[in-house]
């Protein structure tokens, strides 16, 4: 049996991948209404994603500048990782954010918002509460922004 792809039918990337990342990179560099609320947004940020499938927790590393995500990293370890437990780096990061690959899906899906997360204890912010709640505006527009790039969630 033969199957033909088509080169131009793109798959849907896979959340928190190199690829879906790739694409929130553009879709955030491109959103003229979302970077004009997004100048205040320069900031290295950590995400730790726990319990992603695969059996991994992934540590995703954003560096934004005015709003645009200049550069990032991910890199994943056996669940459950050290990263859980490991102390943040304040001084190289502004905050760090700690949740499961489920309740991340759920924020992204505006299912759930990152107060409601905090309040169920699913979900833990690191950093200067005063200074992270000052940015709220233009942390909450951006996700905003990543919720409209197709994804594909995998079971986990």
């Amino acid at each position: 049996m033969n199957i033909s792809l088509n080169p131009e039918e793109e798959m849907t990337p896979k959340y928190y991948s190199k690829e879906w990342m790739d694409e929130v990179q553009n879709t955030l560099a491109n959103n003229s209404d979302y970077l004009a609320k997004a100048k205040s947004l320069t900031f290295k940020s950590q995400y730790l994603v726990t319990d992603c499938p695969g059996g991994v927790d992934k540590l995703v590393n954003w560096n934004l500048v005015e709003g645009r995500l200049v550069d990032y990293s991910i890199e994943g370890k056996p669940a459950p990782s050290e990263w859980r437990t490991s102390p943040t780096d304040g001084k190289t990061f502004f905050m760090k954010i700690t949740g499961s690959y489920k309740t991340f899906q759920k924020l992204n899906r505006s299912e759930l918002t990152a107060i409601q997360a905090v309040m169920k204890k699913v979900y833990k912010i690191e950093g200067s509460m005063a200074q992270i709640m000052a940015k709220m505006g233009p942390i909450q527009a951006m996700a905003n922004v990543m919720a409209t790039v197709p994804v594909e969630y995998e079971e986990v």
